[in-house]
């Protein structure tokens, strides 16, 4: 069994299977892409919701899309400290460590809050053109027609 194998198992042939279910190849590749690029929002819980209104308003398959987003959940965790730092370079904003003293509760709700912000808006840097770019090579796979092997003479 090669390692390659749990991949092809548990993500490559349910997405194939969507082909069946009279899904276009812009189709698939949307819902992946989407999946991917919503499934590494930083704000937990934030993506399983933006995956289900993006399936709902885009019409897609919502089983698919939330299966891309669960896949995605590893590279969200990963990814949350780079965008945190991405933001902070952004807006040349200092990294604050909130005091959670009653005097200083409403500085650290807005330190919390603009940190935020500025990882949101760091995470649509990259992730729109990054998805943008893979939406495009996953289309253009899916759409090529299959090379049919030779038969041997």
């Amino acid at each position: 069994m090669s390692a390659y194998a749990p991949w092809k198992r548990t993500f490559l042939r349910p997405l194939l299977s969507l082909f069946e279910q009279g899904m276009s190849a812009e189709a698939i590749a949307l819902c992946v892409v989407l999946g991917i690029v919503l499934g590494v929002f930083p704000v937990f819980g934030g993506p399983t919701i933006l995956c289900a209104l993006a399936a709902l308003f885009l019409r897609l398959n919502f089983p698919a899309i939330q299966c891309v987003n669960y896949l995605a959940y590893p590279l969200q965790i990963a990814l949350i400290l780079p965008f945190i730092r991405l933001g902070r370079w952004l807006f040349r904003s200092e990294p604050r460590s909130p005091i959670l003293t009653h005097a200083y509760t409403w500085h650290a709700a807005y330190s919390l809050a603009k940190t935020g912000a500025h990882t949101i808006v760091a995470w649509f840097c990259v992730c729109a053109p990054a998805g943008l770019l893979l939406y495009m090579l996953l289309a253009y796979l899916l759409r090529r027609p299959k090379i049919q092997p030779v038969p041997a003479q």
